[in-house]
């Protein structure tokens, strides 16, 4: 699958880096000025706990890949809920195609959005 993760924070960073290592083809959408543009590689430690009840420490090196197309399988968005109008927006202006997967704790209906 190819998705699109908006922004690198914590959730998508750590999100991308599980979608990456099952195969998939995972690329983010960072902002202009943001001051994460020039992130190249992060290091992410997770505590896996599928094999230990008491999980297990993995730590990887995740390679970040900027959005080189217009249309994803999915575009993953993880944001605090006062922030869903500008990244709406974002996906409108640069005519983003794809399943839209929110991970946002919002209660607001579909049309709100």
């Amino acid at each position: 699958m190819d998705i699109l993760i908006i922004g690198l924070g914590v959730i998508g960073t750590t999100y991308g880096s599980v979608f990456k290592e099952a195969g998939h083809n995972v690329e983010h959408y960072i902002r202009e000025g943001s001051n994460k543009k020039d992130v190249t590689n992060i290091e992410v430690t997770l505590l896996d706990g599928r094999k230990s009840s008491k999980g297990v420490q993995v730590k990887s090196e995740y390679t970040v890949n900027p959005h080189s197309k217009k249309e994803y399988d999915m575009i993953f968005i993880s944001i605090s809920q006062g922030k869903i109008a500008n990244v709406m927006e974002i996906l409108r202006k640069e005519a983003f195609k794809g399943t839209i997967l929110l991970c946002c704790n919002l209660w607001y209906d579909k049309q709100y959005l």
